[in-house]
């Protein structure tokens, strides 16, 4: 993927802002269907984006949480997986309340941040404090990463209202 420009930095900056104004709180832990709409939305403005399957750590001096790719069984009818929107070297995690939900832990809604510069089982890291830290990780070897799909009449209707909303801001840029 190609290194993004300042005004792809920008866009994907205001994309994570307005990112739950548009898209329903309730699909916070929904990775594959937030992602997808990202993808969408930078795909729009001409950005190469996709989505790519990865583990998160939520790690503290005392103990580490994982989401995504943990071996948990599928009877629960919900994937054992955790997706994020790449963008050249940058990406967007938009469904990090599962750390939330599942460990009561205080986390972003979304995270944009450049991935590591190399070829390495960590794809990137976050300081929340000087002790907490998130990590995204490439899934563990062996895992399935079919990544479930979303309907996509429900990925264009969010994906078109923030497309909206990002031109809106864009317009307002330039007329100023």
């Amino acid at each position: 993927m190609k290194k993004l420009t300042d005004d792809d930095i920008a866009l994907l900056n205001e994309l994570g802002e307005l990112f739950y104004e548009v898209v329903p709180e309730q699909y916070q832990t929904f990775c594959a269907t937030t992602s997808s709409i990202a993808v969408h939305v930078l795909q729009y403005f001409a950005i190469k984006a996709r989505l790519l399957p990865c583990q998160v750590w939520y790690t503290t001096p005392d103990q580490n949480y994982v989401v995504g790719f943990v071996g948990r069984p599928q009877a629960l009818n919900k994937w054992d997986g955790h997706v994020v929107c790449e963008c050249g070297d940058f990406f967007i995690d938009t469904a990090l309340r599962n750390f939330h939900r599942d460990f009561g832990l205080n986390v972003p809604r979304v995270v944009i941040n450049n991935k590591f510069n190399m070829t390495a089982q960590p794809i990137s890291r976050v300081n929340l404090s000087e002790t907490h830290r998130i990590w995204w990780h490439r899934p563990p070897e062996n895992s399935d990463l079919t990544i479930p799909e979303t309907p996509p009449e429900f990925i264009s209707q969010y994906a078109t209202q923030l497309i909206m909303r990002l031109e809106q801001k864009q317009n307002m840029a330039v007329a100023m």
